[in-house]
């Protein structure tokens, strides 16, 4: 992960602000770059600091360590999945709360779309309450539109960025390893097989998601109240 130029420029995203970095404008001068002319190596940003692969291989080689002492004690198997848990589920549960905002937000949506069709249906010219909820109803459609656009490119930018990390530090490990074995189990294992580590098995990190167990629990969580209001809605409806 050390870059190949020593004179490569500097990553913008760390000294990016708030809004640039909700909106990826710190990307601009890359993409004005790309509209011209094709993309070099030369026009790539530093690696951050924190996406070092040394950094990340170290620290999930700790927690590695620290799993298979634990096992060691117990008399089992160490198991990499509980390693890489501890290690990431810090960052993993702050993606779980954008995706519950985001859920919560399609919940919403719904019933403001309702409400507003339900003033269209008895339109009262004079009446103005009803016109001015009417207005906070379409302003909520789209403040919800627009929030739901920030946050599903956001999730998806920094979960992407997290099966990233985990991809590098596995990688990391693997080479490493491959460095420590000794001549007898270098004889038990081929270069095809480290190979076949680094360059496929670990890419399935990148593809790493959400889990969809918990966007299970979101959404019966959600569905359960949202169909409670529409029950309520339809009483309400019957007695007038």
């Amino acid at each position: 992960m050390e870059p190949i130029n020593k004179d490569a420029k500097s990553n913008p995203s760390a000294t990016a602000n708030l809004f640039s970095q909700i909106f990826f404008c710190w990307l601009n001068p890359l993409f004005r770059i790309g509209s011209k002319r094709r993309l070099e190596e030369d026009d790539m940003f530093k690696v951050l600091p924190e996406d070092g692969s040394k950094r990340l291989g170290e620290e999930l080689q700790s927690y590695w360590d620290q799993e298979v002492e634990k096992a060691t004690k117990e008399l089992k198997k160490p198991k990499l999945t509980k390693a890489i848990i501890r290690c990431y589920w810090k960052s993993y549960a702050v993606l779980g709360v954008f995706t519950l905002i985001e859920e919560v937000i399609k919940v919403i949506q719904p019933v403001f779309l309702g409400q507003l069709i339900r003033y269209f249906e008895s339109y009262d010219p004079n009446n103005m309450a009803a016109l001015y909820k009417a207005y906070g109803y379409a302003a909520g459609i789209s403040l919800s539109t627009l929030g739901l656009a920030l946050l599903h490119h956001l999730y998806f930018y920094h979960v992407q960025r997290a099966g990233m990390k985990i991809r590098i530090a596995m990688c990391h490990m693997i080479y490493r390893k491959a460095l420590c074995l000794s001549a007898t189990a270098m004889g038990q294992t081929t270069t095809g097989q480290i190979v076949n580590l680094l360059s496929n098995d670990v890419n399935k990190f990148d593809e790493l998601k959400q889990p969809k167990a918990a966007r299970v629990i979101y959404c019966k969580g959600l569905v359960l109240p949202g169909n409670r209001l529409a029950s309520v809605q339809r009483t309400r409806r019957g007695r007038k």
